[in-house]
């Protein structure tokens, strides 16, 4: 695990915790967390729930992001 890594798991993220940068960041820890799971292991399902999970919230953020560039145009 990468330095940077080990910060992230006790919260010490670089960037603020309500900002975008922040919750980007959280989400791709995330992301790489779930990466480390075996893919036959017990936790597979679970693993590709929370994947999915991230993934529909990544998608939700890019989407209200884009409104907000269409709304100021």
């Amino acid at each position: 695990m990468s330095e940077g890594d080990v910060q992230r798991l006790f919260g010490r993220f670089r960037w603020g915790e309500y900002s975008p940068a922040g919750a980007m960041e959280r989400n791709g820890f995330l992301l790489r967390q779930l990466k480390r799971y075996d893919a036959h292991g017990p936790w597979t399902v679970f693993a590709l729930l929370a994947r999915l999970c991230v993934f529909l919230v990544l998608l939700a953020f890019a989407a209200g992001l884009l409104l907000q560039i269409a709304n100021l145009i």
